[in-house]
């Protein structure tokens, strides 16, 4: 079986219990492995376009987002990035509401 097959059984939410410990670790572990193919830009064409659509999919669930977003440093974004405030805007919040609002 290749890496692509292997992604896309990976990629069904079906069976994922999310109040199991060892499901969750999987699943950042799949999350981790495809976006190191990402990088490599391992997959391409139609192929990858498939891939990167069920992957959004995967990543996208309610339940699961903040998972992902824990292991992707791409998916990560301080609160102010988010929001897009101008700079001196961000020095009048105070520091610990920043910090509380950016996890």
């Amino acid at each position: 079986m290749d890496q692509a097959d292997d992604f896309r059984k990976k990629f069904a939410l079906t069976g994922l219990n999310i109040n199991n410990a060892i499901h969750l670790s999987g699943y950042q572990k799949t999350v981790i492995k495809f976006m190191d193919f990402v990088r490599k830009n391992a997959f391409r064409g139609s192929e990858g376009e498939e891939l990167m659509r069920r992957f959004c999919i995967y990543v996208n669930h309610e339940k699961v987002w903040h998972l992902a977003e824990m292991v992707v440093p791409e998916f990560q974004e301080s609160w102010s990035e988010q929001y897009d405030l101008p700079q001196h805007s961000q020095s009048t919040v105070n520091p610990q509401l920043t910090v509380f609002l950016s996890f």
